[in-house]
């Protein structure tokens, strides 16, 4: 098993890179609700590609029934990456042979989605070669938290995560956080695990918007995202206010889809507040460019997650001034700070939410910060690239 090193100057990272042909393998990349995983693919081939660094990287996404709905060149144009070439192929787990072919002419597997795991271990069967596995969150927990809310195969992808975590060789994770709780899941991982924060490059400088004054929302609808408390807060602002207005930028959050999530109580607050047209449900949009100008109309920000290992939306919104509260379980607080506009609270206390979000929703704008966003993003890219060259 191969142990993960940072010992890797920048230049011999460059070297051992050039010219592997990495596999890539995701999910949803052609996807219009994909968020994370887009951004930061795209950042690290634009990180190569800056280096000078003439590898061959090749992605492979799950989406659907393996039908484009976008070519590769305009996913990574969107993010202002006009020098990148990569080749990029929907799939289906079921795509076999042409998933054995991909994998058999690779010097370097990443991966990030759990499905993938069988794919993988075939693959090292017929021949040795390394794997990363960057770790989106750990399902273990993702069901602890969930509670009663879980998906008809959440036994089967436990299962699936287990094995890859089990036999990568170098994992990543996307804050100290979740790796210190993948620790007590999977104990003795320490020392062929890192953490680099998946922070998104702003190519080109994203100049804003004018702010609305609204209530935010962005993200997955799930229950881990502390969506209870999200309308348990909302649905106290507006009984006291009736201008407020929740903005949800995911799919549109329905009261009957939502009810096998909350509790009853909290169910019948989300359907009143509908139906007094108090809930904008905005359509995830996966050009990044959209995305930003929507969210920089924000008045407020919420993220409430009950567990969140990084959450890129909490920090695109802080890096375009956008005043946020974060919840203290998400990962992205390692790398922020509070501030006039920004805090970070307990994601229980629906009363200490109500009060600060009425606070912020008067406050000014904070300064925008996307120098500082690029510089941190070209370290965690920097990191990233040193990390897999010490597997070449």
């Amino acid at each position: 098993m191969t142990t993960a090193s940072f010992d890797v100057a920048p230049a011999s990272a460059a070297g051992r890179l050039a010219g592997a042909r990495l596999a890539i393998l995701t999910t949803r990349f052609f996807d219009p609700q994909s968020i994370s995983i887009n951004y930061y693919i795209a950042m690290l081939l634009a990180a190569m590609a800056d280096r000078g660094i003439r590898s061959r990287p090749r992605i492979l996404s799950l989406d659907g029934l393996g039908e484009r709905t976008r070519p590769v060149t305009d996913i990574l144009l969107d993010h202002g990456f006009s020098t990148v070439t990569a080749e990029a192929q929907p799939v289906t787990l079921f795509d076999t042979e042409s998933i054995a072919g991909a994998l058999d002419d690779s010097d370097l597997i990443v991966t990030t989605f759990y499905d993938w795991g069988d794919h993988v271990a075939a693959a090292r069967k017929r021949r040795a070669v390394p794997v990363v596995y960057w770790v989106p969150s750990l399902l273990h927990h993702e069901y602890v938290i969930g509670g009663r809310y879980r998906w008809s195969d959440s036994g089967a992808a436990a299962r699936r995560q287990r094995e890859l975590i089990r036999s990568a060789d170098l994992l990543v994770f996307n804050s100290h956080m979740d790796r210190e709780l993948a620790t007590r899941y999977f104990p003795g991982i320490e020392a062929r695990s890192c953490v680099i924060h998946p922070v998104p490059a702003y190519r080109p400088p994203y100049a804003g918007s004018s702010r609305q004054r609204t209530i935010t929302y962005a993200g997955r609808w799930d229950p881990r995202k502390g969506i209870d408390t999200l309308i348990d807060c909302v649905f106290e602002l507006y009984a006291a206010d009736h201008s407020i207005r929740l903005r949800v930028l995911t799919d549109a959050p329905t009261p009957s889809g939502t009810a096998a999530m909350l509790p009853a109580v909290t169910a019948r607050k989300l359907e009143l507040l509908t139906r007094a047209g108090a809930v904008e449900a905005i359509p995830w949009m996966s050009r990044r460019g959209a995305y930003l100008e929507e969210l920089s109309r924000s008045g407020v920000l919420l993220v409430p997650s009950l567990y969140d290992p990084f959450n890129i939306v909490a920090f695109d919104a802080v890096t375009l001034g956008v005043p946020s509260i974060i919840s203290t379980f998400c990962g992205a607080t390692e790398i922020l700070r509070e501030s006039a506009t920004v805090r970070f609270l307990n994601p229980l206390d629906v009363d200490d939410w109500c009060a600060t979000t009425k606070e912020l929703l008067r406050a000014d704008r904070g300064p925008a910060s996307p120098a500082a966003a690029n510089q941190r993003s070209e370290h965690e890219a920097q990191r990233t690239l040193e990390a897999w060259a010490g597997l070449m």
